[in-house]
């Protein structure tokens, strides 16, 4: 495949290849607020298909905050349904608390197997 990268009407990068990646300097970063869209023209056996495509830096910071563009998220909310195996939908605040640090510690062995 053949990739063509636009800001606009201007070309800023072209490569072939299984693989395609483009380093845009100084991009205009994507966000909810303002929605700055490129152009991906990708061409392959003799299909062409027209991607919009945005651009946005996802970082850590040294606070261990999940940083988008810069700026710090909250992740809110859990899936955790509130039964009890004997109690049903009585739950100790104790069961909650052993549930919460059940959930953190395999959190945590997930992030560092990755």
């Amino acid at each position: 495949a053949t990739v063509k990268l636009y800001d606009g009407d201007t070309k800023i990068g072209e490569m072939s290849g299984k693989y395609c990646k483009f380093e845009v300097e100084n991009p205009k970063l994507w966000t909810a607020e303002t929605p700055y869209l490129y152009k991906a023209v990708i061409e392959c056996a003799g299909e062409i298909i027209e991607q919009k495509v945005g651009i946005r830096r996802i970082s850590v910071s040294s606070k261990l905050e999940v940083l988008i563009n810069g700026k710090p998220i909250k992740i809110k909310g859990i899936n955790h349904h509130d039964t009890h195996p004997t109690d049903g939908y009585a739950i100790s605040d104790d069961y909650i608390r052993n549930e919460l640090k059940l959930m953190k510690k395999l959190v945590a062995n997930l992030l560092i197997i990755r």
